[in-house]
């Protein structure tokens, strides 16, 4: 059974997530985000590769689909609430949302045209150009999994799977 967070620990572990664009449910201790693809395909390809998560965790969100649009509901029904499952499954959909809609998370500043990125691993944001201090980010938080030398290739061209 998973526990469900402390007050002191869904401060560190949500923040990163509200970020991204995760909010609370009203009502629910529990997470929604909204995620817009460019068509039904991606949308429902994306799923296809969250639900693989999410089975392999044994832990499957709330969630529905109409056209090119997911809503994604996250709780843990065996605590009532929160727990760290949610958010790993939350950090993971970012990243497969990240590898497969770039063009979703752009935004036009003037006429700059920028391009957020997610840490597949760990759900970071990088703003900006790209994946500027990825290097610096992999290294310091991931180098044990794999080293960024072989990792950097994989993240480039969206194949990195965590």
């Amino acid at each position: 059974m998973s526990e469900k967070l402390s007050e002191e620990t869904r401060k560190t572990v949500l923040a990163p997530l509200f970020a991204t664009g995760w909010e609370m449910v009203d009502g629910r201790d529990a997470i929604i985000k909204t995620f817009k693809f460019n068509d039904f395909a991606d949308a429902f390809g994306w799923m296809t590769r969250a639900a693989i998560w999410a089975e392999k965790w044994n832990h499957h969100p709330e969630w529905e689909n109409v056209y090119s649009k997911v809503v994604v509901t996250l709780t843990t029904h065996d605590c009532d609430g929160l727990s760290a499952l949610d958010a790993k499954l939350a950090r993971k959909m970012d990243g497969l949302f990240g590898t497969v809609n770039e063009k979703q998370a752009s935004t036009t500043t003037g006429t700059q045209n920028t391009v957020s990125k997610v840490c597949p691993e760990c759900g970071h944001v990088f703003k900006g150009n790209g994946w500027d201090g990825i290097d610096a980010h992999w290294k310091s938080k991931h180098e044990d999994v794999m080293p960024y030398a072989e990792a950097w290739p994989l993240l480039k061209d969206g194949t990195y799977k965590s």
